[in-house]
């Protein structure tokens, strides 16, 4: 999972709100990250599916 999100807009408690998505994701067997800009967004998808395909 990504979440795009510039520095900036990141709110007081975001950081904790991060922490626990990542968590979340990870008890799954998910990645998680965040970014950002969409490019890095794109760049983090694009690695992804990359990844998937050779599997």
């Amino acid at each position: 999972m990504v979440n795009v999100r510039p520095d900036e807009r990141i709110e007081p408690d975001g950081a904790t709100k991060l922490a626990v998505t990542a968590a979340a994701c990870r008890a799954v067997g998910w990645d998680f990250q965040r970014v950002d800009t969409p490019e890095a967004a794109i760049r983090s998808e694009s690695h992804c599916v990359h990844r998937f395909t050779k599997r």
